[in-house]
């Protein structure tokens, strides 16, 4: 690595250096800087193990580079990894989970580190900062705030912001479109068929539900519709016959396929178990539907995909092989690809959770 002297008081704002360079000086461990990297994210496709590679000419900021290897340099035991979608960003991981990023910007004309942690939360906005994110002009003072602030997560903080990911992407109609399922597929031939009886959508309803509610809560109060000689049903046959045949077809495959796609996502949010692989290749596995308890399940843990049980690591292969978005029964779904934030998600039906765990 090529050693820089770098004096972050007189340096020029816009300082870019390889990210391969070395511009912190440890006042210990003179040697923890030589298995330091930054690694570029980049996207990949669906059936690829995305794991940030680095990049020998990857430019990034001077500031930067220095509190990243500060914060290395302090911590050389706690595995933070750090990876840039531009020179000016960097993500932050540690033990494979995201922690944050440190961004170098001006915030309100000054130029300063800005930390993003979920250990983080102001009361007030203060520029175009948001709540979680913090910020110093300092950058020494900016690597003691982010070795204070970027700490292990914890199971209940992991699950959390694994059950907004996987609620997030449910609805991304590219990936889930067996769940992301629209309305409209039952309500346009419902249209069309309240067009042909020349009633409104609630008239609609209200002529469908009349003779049920009526012969249901009769002012008789002993007559049940079983007990009443009109041919409602008939009546309702009748009306329905008016509409035509394509019509009455396509709102019954759109309502079921709208209520399949409900069905199977709220399946994925409360049944079965969540599992996703963090970017150190370490799998956890969380019950799902617990975002209301005050405890969640202990997670299982497996550092490798080689430590699976047969039945897991049966289904863990069916599951990426079938890709995201498709639903093998008994078996489960894989519902995403890597993000910066989070590695692949998957939802595993029938798993045996006494499974030895590692």
């Amino acid at each position: 690595m090529n050693e820089i002297k770098f004096d972050w008081n007189t340096a020029d704002y816009t300082s870019h250096v390889r990210a391969d360079s070395i511009v912190y000086q440890p006042k210990r461990n003179k040697n923890s800087l030589h298995d330091f990297k930054i690694y570029n994210w980049y996207p990949v496709g669906l059936s690829s193990n995305l794991t940030p590679k680095p990049i020998g000419e990857l430019l990034i900021s001077t500031f930067l580079l220095y509190v990243a290897q500060g914060i290395h340099a302090n911590r050389p035991h706690a595995d933070y990894r750090f990876a840039t979608t531009n020179s000016n960003v960097l993500m932050v991981y540690r033990n494979g989970d995201y922690m944050g990023k440190l961004t170098w910007k001006r915030v309100e004309g000054v130029p300063s580190v800005v930390i993003q942690s979920r250990n983080f939360y102001r009361s007030r906005n203060v520029g175009d900062l948001k709540l979680n994110e913090t910020y110093t002009s300092n950058v020494d003072k900016a690597i003691a705030k982010a070795q204070q602030l970027f700490t292990c997560a914890k199971p209940e903080e992991l699950y959390k912001e694994l059950g907004n990911h996987i609620r997030d992407v449910l609805y991304d109609s590219d990936k889930h479109p067996l769940m992301y399922v629209d309305n409209i597929e039952w309500e346009k031939p419902i249209k069309e068929m309240h067009r042909t009886l020349s009633i409104t959508l609630d008239g609609l309803a209200a002529e469908l539900l009349h003779p049920l509610f009526k012969h249901f809560a009769s002012e008789a109060g002993g007559t049940t519709w079983m007990d009443d000689d009109q041919d409602w049903m008939g009546n309702i046959k009748n009306m329905l016959s008016k509409i035509p045949e394509e019509s009455v077809s396509s709102f019954i495959k759109g309502f079921e396929r709208v209520r399949e796609g409900r069905g199977l996502r709220l399946n994925v949010l409360n049944k079965g178990h969540w599992m996703y692989k963090n970017f150190n290749g370490r799998f956890y596995i969380f019950k799902a539907g617990e975002e209301m308890k005050s405890t969640i399940t202990a997670p299982i843990y497996y550092a490798h995909e080689a430590d699976f049980p047969p039945d897991l690591a049966r289904k863990y292969e069916i599951l990426k092989v079938a890709g995201v978005g498709a639903h093998v029964p008994d078996v489960g779904m894989m519902l995403d690809i890597p993000c910066v934030e989070i590695g692949e998600v998957f939802h595993i039906q029938g798993l045996d959770v006494q499974s030895p765990t590692t």
